[in-house]
């Protein structure tokens, strides 16, 4: 997936859950967080980041923080590239599915976006002359020692996403969640027990009600983001 023309610029702080302040060309200003995570070992002072412009005239930034640069505690290594934009999950993952890359979904011939069912919109809904399978997508950013995880933050909106996953699949439905880690350096996957016990234990429901769970990795450079790997996922 191509980033398109993005601008350097040096993170300066976050103001709120969306928004920041950034340095860009020796000027400080407010920037569009596309992503409500709390992502507070990749925001930081003086982090280098990548900016999109803004597509509406009409919004009140003109830039989007689309990737920052991470170096990694107590490592020599250099920094690499983390996507940041949440947004971004559900497009790649779009992108491997009409490239055929997701081998658990090559079944199925047609999908839509964005589908409702009980009280939310799941974000896809794929299917055949048979059957039809909800996928629910999840934005991860969080790292730690190889150990992708999520959420970072309590996240009520999606227990609810989860829950009603459960439900529109009882009538014999399929159905999938699928974590995609928008940076290189995850070996393994597993829910964030320790920041929402209630997300663990939906996942856990949704297991056992036999909905599927995958992870993905990404490749991440300044020009591209495209899905990479499936990895392992711990429940």
């Amino acid at each position: 997936m191509h980033l398109g023309e993005l601008a350097k610029a040096t993170f300066v702080r976050r103001i709120n859950r969306f928004a920041a302040l950034v340095c860009l060309k020796n000027e400080f200003i407010l920037v569009h967080i596309p992503n409500s995570a709390r992502m507070g070992e990749l925001l930081i002072s003086d982090t280098t980041c990548y900016l999109s412009p803004a597509q509406s005239n009409q919004r009140k930034t003109k830039y989007t923080l689309t990737l920052v640069e991470y170096t990694p505690l107590s490592s020599t290594k250099k920094p690499y590239l983390v996507c940041v934009d949440s947004h971004m999950a559900n497009k790649v993952f779009w992108e491997a599915w009409k490239e055929g890359k997701i081998a658990a979904l090559q079944k199925y011939q047609h999908a839509k976006r964005e589908v409702a069912i009980e009280r939310s919109r799941i974000d896809f809904a794929f299917f055949n002359d048979l059957e039809t399978c909800f996928v629910e997508i999840k934005s991860v950013n969080l790292v730690t020692d190889k150990m992708a995880m999520f959420p970072d933050a309590p996240t009520s909106r999606g227990v609810r996403h989860i829950r009603d996953l459960i439900s529109a699949t009882s009538n014999g439905n399929a159905g999938m969640i699928v974590f995609i880690v928008l940076r290189s350096d995850a070996n393994d996957f597993k829910p964030n027990i320790r920041q929402d016990p209630s997300f663990y234990q939906e996942i856990i429901n949704a297991q056992n009600a036999g909905i599927r769970i995958l992870c993905y990795s990404c490749t991440v450079t300044k020009k591209n983001l495209r899905l990479s790997q499936e990895i392992p996922v711990q429940i």
